[in-house]
This record gives structure tokens, C-alpha cells and sequence, in this order.
């Protein structure tokens, strides 16, 4: 799958360029869509790409980039000719397996956790050849490593800091091997400050444009229809694969909700995943409804139409691992102890009336339906999102809405409160929101609501609209009101940035500024001419562009009038 599926994610280096976030112009398309060979391929002339922090959301293939790096280096393909690289040794390491030793008092340096941990734990094939002494050292102290560290987030908030000091130690003392540390913005952004991790490069991970999803999905039919039928590559298999392929992508590029979803890569798996089991059918338009039909399909549909003997369609194994689901949510944890899982289990059968042992409960659920995944001695969910939504899916069961209330403001809460709100009539949610201040979260509930909203619900649904707008640009207003310029524009950059589904941090592509919803961008243009007299806006700025600098409104660059207009308004470009 790496080598016949995998398609290279886009990475945006912008965030790194002061004053460039917020702007789409070429010089700044030439730092975003980009990937990662690009990066390693400059680390061995510039020193700032030897030290990388990937940062994404959940689904955008994080770790699966790190096991494509390790593939090419480690298969010595031509893919190290192709990308213009030199040879390099990779060692991936996944941080969750070291986080105990790595945060202890005295934790083996980068050599003797190669040498002595990763190495031993590592398949064998033939001898199990010792390894020579000082060779990791000396492999690293020449720059002739590329390591790669995934999932600091993962790591419990107590152990961070300690495992922050031990990478910062490791590159300062193999400066010349190229790191690479991967981790969700949110706990990269929130470290100790006294013991913050030091890598010099941040690279976002990019949506998947629609060359990127057209790649993929050609990609995975041509793989599954040809391995579907014996290996066999002839031209009646790869017809069905394109015809499939096909029929998917148009169904996608018709629906703005499915280019949506489809931007980021584990929701377009699991599209596709849909597609080739309901060939014909239409895809879901909302990704609540894409889980629902995920889990009926992995649950249910698939092992049925497999004929599979499976404890998964003689229980109701969705509630049992909505339970299971919420309580992990309630706990915080992403994973859990084997042992732990089996007891909670024991019990949740109990109280459902099954019969079933939990030991081959979880047995099928791993081996057939893939919602959960084995890690050594631990349990996860094949993604967090799926955890996300079947808590979501409990709490609307079990009519718990109340407890959602008083997680308005936790970040680790926000995709369940989301997609619950997906299950239910969200109005008395979005209102609640608004009672406790949680402006940004009714904005993006009302957003959907929209997408959906019962001809009943339109009049209540349209105060709720003004309610949610007038909170929503509140903090701005109070910025300009008060001539605090530089504050407001960063919370300009906030309301837009999360307008489109993004975080803090992150750049707009071109699809998403074309696109963006014209009452937002009114109403924040509106409150800058307003507050302004005149002065600052984009309407200001759009008027000098045209009519002083000679610029087309045609969503294209144009360079020289670009020029002009930074000058004309005094931007540094330097």
C-alpha cells in the first residue's frame, strides 16, 4: 500500500514566514504546497530543515508519512534518485512505546534507545546479527540518520516536558542527522514554556486538493480491483477500476460537502471504502452520516454479505462500543490497557444481557470489523474520530445532553459536541452554547445546522443567526472600537481562519479565499470601514487595487499590481 497507494501530503510552510499567513499570493504558494522530500532534500545544505515539527489534526496521515519515508529509504528504492536525496538510515520511533523510559530520571540517550530497545523489537529475517558498537553513534554524529519521532502528542501532559528536554538534548548532540518530530497543534502549541520543544521548522499538513484526492482514489481502486481479481493488472480490471474511480471523483466534485470531507485523507478512505461497497449508491453529504454508515457497514453489512460467523451481528455491538467509547472520552485517554478494556467490557455486557465473553467480543471487533486496533498491550480506535463519534452516538442514546454543557470550552470535548449536535435538532444546543459564551462553537454548529435546517425551525433558527453573530464579532468590534489595531487583525485572522474549519496557525488555500462565505467577510470588512473611518478594510483595499494599482478582481496573481498596492499602503516585503 505504500508503494502502489500512498499519495505525498502536502505540507505548508508559511506559518514560519512572519506576515505571509494571511496572505495567498505565488511566493507564498511556493512555501505551501509542497512535500516532505523537498525538506529533506534542502536539510543537507540549510541546517533549519534538519530539525522539523509535522503538525496536523487527526486523519491527515501523520504517521503513515513517516512509514512512506522509512519505506523508500529503507527499500533503497529509486525513490532516493527520484527525490534527489542522499542515503540515509531511518529510524522510526514511536513515541508512545518510550514515553515511560524517556521521561524517567536517567533515560538511555538516542544511541542505546536505537541499539538496545528499537533494534531488538524489530521483525528479524535470517541471523540475528548483533550490532556493532558505537555504530549508532557514529551513524548519527555523520548525519547519515533520519529520525523520526511520532506522536508527541500522545505523550501524557506530565511527561512532555521531560520528553521535550530528552529530543532537545538529542539534536543538540547529533545535530548533523535530520529529526523529524510529529504532533497535533494543539499540545505542541501548549508546552511548558521553560522546556518547550526547539525545532526550528513547523510545517503544517496540507487538505488534500482535488489532484491529491484524484490521485488517491484512482490509486486505491487500481490496487483493490487488481488484488480483488488475483493479481491480475489486464485491461478489463483496470477499466473497472477507473469506471469506479471515476464515478466516485464526479460524485465528490459535485458536492461542496463531499469536497469537504474529502479534504483530509482518512475521511476520503473511508469514502471510498463506502463507495466500492455500495457501487451506484450516493455517498453521505455529512460526515456524521458518513460514521453511521462506516460502522453499520463494518459492523453488520460487511460480515453479512461475507457470510462471516460473527458474535458482531448477534449483539448490538455498536452500543456496547459507544460505551465503551464515551467512557474513554470521559477518562481523556486515546488508548487502553488490554486487560482494563476486558474488565470494562465484562461488565457492559452484563448490563446489556448478553452472553458473549468479552474476550471474543473484542476479538471480533479487532480481527473483522477494524473499529479497534491492537497496540502491543494496548486497545485504540482505528481513529480517534471514530471513539468521537460513538460517544456522540451514547450521549444522544442515553439523552446525557446536559453533561456536554460544561465541556463547551475543552478542546478535547469540541468534535463530539460537534458531531452530537449532527445527531440531533441542534437549536436548544446552539442556544445553550451561546448562554455560556462558547460564540465559535455555535458559529460552526449553526453553519451546519444550515446545510440541514427543517422549514419549521427557519424563523427561530434566524434570530439564533443574529444572536450567534453578534457574539461572534464581538471581541473584534471592541478591538477597533478602541483603536487597537494590531489585535484586531490577528482576530480578523482567527474569525477567518476558523471560518473555513481550520486552526490558528494554518494558511488559506486558494479554493478556500475564493470561496469563503460573503456575509463573514462583509461583516468584517463592514466593522473595520466602520470603526476606521475609512481608512482599513478589505472593500479599502480591493478599491486601491483595482483603481490605483491595476489590479483584476479575477482571483488570479498579479504581480505588479501587487507590488504597487503593498507599497501604495506601506507592507514590508523585506
Amino acid at each position: 500500500m505504500l508503494e502502489e497507494v500512498f499519495v505525498p501530503i502536502g505540507l505548508d510552510l508559511s506559518a514560519n514566514l512572519p506576515g505571509f499567513r494571511q496572505l495567498a499570493i505565488p511566493e507564498i504558494e511556493q512555501v505551501q504546497d509542497l512535500n516532505i522530500w523537498h525538506f529533506i532534500h534542502k536539510a543537507g545544505s540549510q541546517r533549519p530543515f534538519r530539525q522539523s515539527a509535522i503538525l496536523s489534526w487527526g486523519g491527515y496521515g501523520n504517521t503513515t508519512l513517516l512509514k512512506h519515508i522509512a519505506y523508500i529509504y529503507g527499500t533503497k528504492q529509486q525513490g532516493q534518485e527520484k527525490y534527489q536525496v542522499p542515503k540515509r538510515i531511518p529510524v522510526l520511533l514511536v513515541l508512545r512505546k518510550y514515553r515511560e523510559l524517556l521521561s524517567q530520571e536517567n533515560p538511555p540517550d538516542l544511541p542505546a534507545l536505537i541499539t538496545q530497545h528499537h533494534i531488538p523489537n524489530l521483525p528479524k529475517e535470517g541471523n540475528d546479527r548483533p550490532v556493532p558498537e558505537n555504530w549508532a553513534t557514529d551513524l548519527l554524529r555523520q548525519g547519515k540518520a533520519i529520525v523520526m519521532l511520532d506522536g508527541f502528542d500522545e505523550m501524557a501532559k506530565d511527561q512532555r516536558s521531560a520528553v521535550a528536554q530528552w529530543i532537545n538534548a538529542q539534536m543538540r548532540r547529533y545535530g548533523n542527522s535530520i529529526f523529524i518530530v510529529t504532533s497535533r497543534p494543539k499540545a505542541y502549541k501548549e508546552q511548558d514554556a521553560a522546556h518547550r520543544l526547539e525545532l526550528s521548522t513547523a510545517l503544517w499538513v496540507r487538505d488534500f486538493n482535488a489532484t491529491q484526492r484524484q490521485d488517491f482514489v484512482t490509486r486505491w481502486y487500481d490496487c483493490q480491483e487488481k488484488y480483488a481479481h488475483g493479481g491480475r493488472d489486464t485491461p478489463d480490471v483496470k477499466q473497472l477500476a477507473t469506471d469506479s474511480a471515476n464515478d466516485l471523483l464526479s460524485q465528490i466534485e459535485a458536492r461542496q460537502e463531499l469536497k469537504d470531507l474529502a479534504k483530509n485523507p482518512l475521511l476520503l478512505n473511508m469514502i471510498v471504502t463506502f463507495h466500492r461497497r455500495y457501487p451506484g449508491a450516493s455517498l453521505p453529504k455529512r460526515r456524521v452520516e458518513l460514521y453511521q454508515e462506516i460502522c453499520q457497514l463494518q459492523l453488520r453489512d460487511r460480515p453479512r454479505a461475507r457470510t462471516l460467523e460473527t458474535l458482531l451481528t448477534q449483539c448490538e455491538a455498536q452500543i456496547i462500543l459507544q460505551q465503551v467509547a464515551l467512557v474513554m472520552m470521559n477518562q481523556r485517554w486515546e488508548r487502553i490497557k488490554r486487560i482494563q478494556l476486558l474488565n470494562g467490557l465484562e461488565k457492559i455486557l452484563q448490563r446489556q444481557g448478553e452472553s458473549i465473553k468479552a474476550r471474543e467480543f473484542l476479538e471480533h471487533v479487532v480481527q473483522i470489523s477494524e473499529l479497534l486496533v491492537e497496540q502491543e498491550d494496548e486497545i485504540e480506535f482505528a481513529h480517534l474520530s471514530f471513539q468521537e463519534y460513538l460517544a456522540a452516538a451514547e450521549i444522544a442514546r442515553t439523552q446525557q445532553k446536559a453533561k456536554l454543557y460544561e465541556r463547551f470550552a475543552d478542546d478535547w470535548w469540541k468534535p463530539t459536541i460537534l458531531l452530537y449536535a449532527g445527531l440531533v435538532n441542534p437549536t436548544p444546543l446552539i442556544r445553550q452554547m451561546l448562554e455560556l459564551g462558547a460564540t465559535d462553537l455555535a458559529y460552526t454548529c449553526w453553519q451546519d445546522t444550515t446545510k440541514r435546517i427543517d422549514p419549521g425551525l427557519a424563523t427561530e433558527l434566524a434570530g439564533l443567526q443574529q444572536a450567534v453573530t453578534n457574539s461572534r464579532y464581538q471581541k473584534l468590534e471592541e478591538h477597533l472600537k478602541q483603536g487597537q489595531w494590531e489585535a484586531a487583525d490577528s482576530e480578523t485572522y482567527r474569525l477567518m481562519i476558523t471560518a473555513v474549519g481550520k486552526e490558528s496557525g494554518q494558511s488559506f488555500s486558494q479554493d478556500e479565499l475564493l470561496n469563503f462565505p460573503c456575509d463573514e467577510l462583509k461583516a468584517i470588512d463592514g466593522l473595520w470601514v466602520l470603526h476606521s473611518n475609512g481608512k482599513f478594510g478589505f472593500s479599502v483595499q480591493k478599491d486601491l487595487y483595482i483603481n490605483q494599482c491595476g489590479g483584476v478582481p479575477d482571483g488570479k496573481y498579479h504581480g505588479s499590481a501587487v507590488y504597487q498596492c503593498f507599497k501604495l499602503v506601506g507592507w514590508d516585503l523585506s
